[in-house]
């Protein structure tokens, strides 16, 4: 339950570690201070000493009683101790017996006014009478009240038998902040040790004045922060495993750099299965964990085998300039992670992955040197890939002249002269499946490249103009063990500018509309050597060098809008056009690219156009007729969006919850529930929704997919509604149709209801391969107590 149980009568924090007595007074006024005799225990250092203290008060009379050795404070009592107050209409202190005494009186009514309040700090309880006894350090509260961590606790008579001892008798809790709450939990009697656990004998919870739960005792943890502690069980049923209980076992955080987590899980059908996880964290240093899982598995009575599971994982950052990483994952079988595990992305995954990581760099240069060993295996088909090992170095782009502070200028040309250079060596062992014998066979290669590139960027009143010139060798061993050079020159030239054109139409609140042109291109040549065979190449036959050249062009558009209503400005996208293509010139035939369109139009903010298409610039016989261009596909989504009713508050209601800390768990159960068909959280979550009472959103999706033979049409219609039809109902409805098909593809219904201090849901997909519905009950501040039925299945969880 993690309940955060009674921190709460944490309410009489005692004063210094001595007894108190008051020293003689003789006549008070009604507001003033009171001089305090305070007498160190014996193992205090310096015991024996005495020193003075002081107690202030206010009240509308003070009755000093000689003969009774007390003092009486009535009419709005306060008295201050140190970061103690505590107010009530009356006030007495019996110097004598060391006690002191608040409570309210009665009204002509007969109802108690002005019943004491004790505060210290931020934390605040309220009684029908008080009192503490100084030196025993002893007190009682009847019918004492006090909120603490958004839960409101009460308790008929609170008695603190210490410093850290408290013992109540008929405790509530709830977060209900009702006077007659929703639900509680209620005790007999507790014992509360402070900052440590609750025992409870018993705990019973209500729901308004219904018993639904019974304990015979109860021992509730209550410290703060992360603590060891019993992991709260989870109870349900199953198709596949019969009824079940989860998560029986123990956190363990014996330090602030460790913990680990010990469970078992009983299925009524399938066995058992026993999970532990060790994690490790020291901050800017290391982290890392080690997970594991065995499942003994039994069928009809007979066990049927033994399965397991580990990972591993470890990072750490030996100096700010040198990192290091390693995981792996083993297994026993292919399928152990889809059926066993509740976290949706381990049961899809079909690839295993191993790894090393290494990497070390000098800031001041700019080079970066690093080593990596990678492994991964594909569960359904067992091949695998070993990358043993892969080793980068990497020089950064550096000025090849810098400029002389004392004697030059730092805009010369040649000062933006860059250069760069990198290398890699890989060697990759692969298994693969020979497609005809349906065997793994071995296949082994070597890789090492080497790149070297000179840049630039200038910059004229027109134009920028950027040129490069490259060298790359790629050296290999190819799996069949034939050795290869790739030797290659790389150049390159780039052009580019912009064109602005401002129009000022001043047409109601439009005040100017801003075109901007950006002509692109670049020319690209490669002149690439290929060496076959030889000694590792040398002396082997050289295939004729190949050139290849490319021009690569593209124009882009975009167009802005500035409005003004009153004093307030807005600037805006209107819309966005660009095309590109490019030019091969080592092509005989069809050298240009197929040309490639997107277009953007927003005209206003809840409606808005994307299209995109691709065209041939030639026809069917290869003849280039770019005023007549071919349609090779297209596409175009549209949305509108409305929503009305003014902006609503972000909801508080959600029981969804994050965490920071990395030690705290993660709640398997919400994993679970993603897997449940429907359950998948809208884009827009209606709970937290902050844009009105209600929300409309309607998209279209068309696309035309041609080919020589044939074309292809898609088009659909997304529609979602969502409205609250009062401060507490909220209701969504999600569609998907088809028009092609004509067919209902999806459609989800959820309905939300704000029960106070509970709330309740309810989703439905009524087809397709989500169908199912899903009802959950819950309490806001509670969350793991609740009552569910998903898909048929119904479980009651209480946790």
């Amino acid at each position: 339950m993690g309940i955060r149980w009674m921190l709460i009568f944490l309410i009489l924090s005692s004063p210094p570690a001595a007894a108190k007595t008051f020293e003689k007074v003789r006549t008070l006024p009604v507001k003033g201070t009171v001089a305090v005799r305070s007498e160190p225990e014996e193992s205090v250092p310096g015991a024996g000493e005495v020193w003075s203290d002081s107690v202030h008060y206010a009240a509308q009379s003070v009755d000093y009683r000689f003969d009774k050795n007390t003092i009486l404070f009535l009419g709005d009592a306060k008295i201050r101790y140190g970061k103690m107050t505590l107010t009530a209409e009356k006030i007495t202190l019996r110097i004598k017996d060391d006690m002191i005494l608040a409570e309210g009186i009665p009204d002509s009514a007969g109802k108690p006014v002005g019943t004491p309040v004790f505060k210290e700090g931020t934390e605040e309880i309220r009684g029908f009478r008080m009192t503490y006894n100084i030196k025993t350090k002893k007190g009682t509260v009847v019918s004492g009240k006090t909120a603490f961590e958004k839960g409101f606790y009460r308790g008929e008579c609170i008695r603190q038998m210490g410093k850290d001892v408290l013992f109540v008798s008929r405790g509530t809790y709830t977060t209900c902040d009702r006077d007659h709450p929703h639900y509680h939990f209620y005790s007999r009697r507790m014992k509360v040790l402070v900052n440590d656990k609750v025992i409870a004998k018993p705990l019973i919870f209500y729901v308004a004045d219904v018993p639904v739960f019974y304990l015979p005792f109860a021992i509730l943890p209550i410290k703060k922060g992360r603590h060891s502690g019993i992991l709260t069980p989870r109870y349900g049923s199953s198709r596949y495993d019969g009824r079940f209980i989860r998560n029986v076992g123990y956190y363990l955080a014996s330090s602030d750099y460790w913990d680990t987590t010990v469970k078992t899980s009983f299925f009524e059908k399938t066995g058992w299965l026993l999970e532990s996880d060790f994690r490790y964290a020291l901050r800017y240093r290391f982290r890392g964990s080690v997970t594991g899982s065995y499942k003994d598995e039994w069928r009809s009575g007979e066990r049927v085998k033994r399965r397991w599971n580990l990972r591993l994982s470890h990072s750490q950052t030996l100096d700010p300039t040198l990192r290091f990483r390693g995981s792996a994952h083993f297994a026993s079988d292919k399928t152990y992670m889809k059926d066993t595990s509740l976290h949706p992305i381990d049961r899809m995954n079909r690839t295993m992955r191993s790894d090393l990581f290494w990497n070390k760099r000098w800031p001041k240069s700019g080079n970066s040197l690093s080593a990596s060993i990678s492994h991964s295996k594909f569960l359904d088909t067992s091949e695998s890939t070993l990358y043993l090992p892969r080793i980068g170095f990497r020089r950064a782009r550096k000025a090849i002249f810098s400029p002389d502070k004392l004697s030059e200028k730092a805009d010369r040309w040649y000062h933006a002269l860059y250069y760069s250079f990198q290398t890699n060596a890989l060697h990759t062992q692969r298994k693969r499946k020979n497609s005809f014998t349906g065997t793994l066979e071995d296949k082994n290669s070597t890789d090492l490249k080497g790149d070297l590139k000179l840049s630039t960027s200038q910059k004229t009143r027109w134009f920028n103009l950027s040129p490069s010139l490259g060298w790359s060798e790629r050296w290999q061993r190819a799996e069949d063990g034939e050795y290869i050079r790739t030797d290659a020159l790389n150049t390159s030239v780039g052009l580019n500018t912009k064109l602005y054109g401002l129009f000022v139409p001043r047409i109601g609140s439009l005040k100017a509309i801003r075109h901007v042109v950006e002509p692109r291109a670049a020319f690209r040549m490669q002149h690439r050597r290929i060496t076959r065979g030889g000694t590792y190449s040398f002396g082997g036959e050289r295939d004729p060098v190949k050139p290849q050249r490319f021009l690569n062009l593209s124009l882009n558009n975009l167009i802005q809008i500035k409005t003004q209503k009153g004093k307030k400005e807005r600037k805006l996208t209107l819309a966005t056009l660009n095309t590109s293509t490019s030019y091969d010139f080592e092509r005989e035939t069809r050298p240009f690219s197929d040309l490639r369109t997107s277009l953007s139009i927003k005209p206003v903010r809840r409606f808005d156009v994307r299209f995109s298409a691709v065209h041939s610039l030639y026809d069917r016989d290869d003849t280039f007729d770019p005023l007549r261009p071919d349609l090779k596909n297209v596409s175009l989504t549209s949305s509108l969006r409305f929503s009305g009713g003014g902006r609503g508050k972000k909801s508080e209601t959600s029981g969804l919850r994050s965490f920071s800390d990395p030690f705290l768990h993660r709640d398997a159960d919400s994993e679970e529930r993603s897997t449940i068909p429907g359950l998948e959280p809208p884009e827009d979550d209606e709970r937290t929704s902050t844009s009105g009472p209600w929300q409309f959103q309607l998209s279209h999706y068309y696309g035309l997919y041609k080919t020589t033979t044939s074309s292809r049409k898609t088009s659909w219609i997304k529609g979602s509604l969502r409205f609250n039809p009062t401060a507490h109902w909220r209701v969504s409805y999600v569609f998907n149709y088809d028009i092609e098909d004509k067919e209902m593809t999806a459609h989800d219904v959820s309905i939300y209801r704000d029960l106070h201090c509970w709330e309740a849901q309810f989703q439905w997909t009524p087809s397709g391969y989500r169908e199912g519905y899903y009802f959950l009950l819950n309490i806001k501040e509670l969350p793991d107590i609740k009552i569910e039925k998903k898909r048929g299945r119904g479980a009651f969880s209480f946790r």
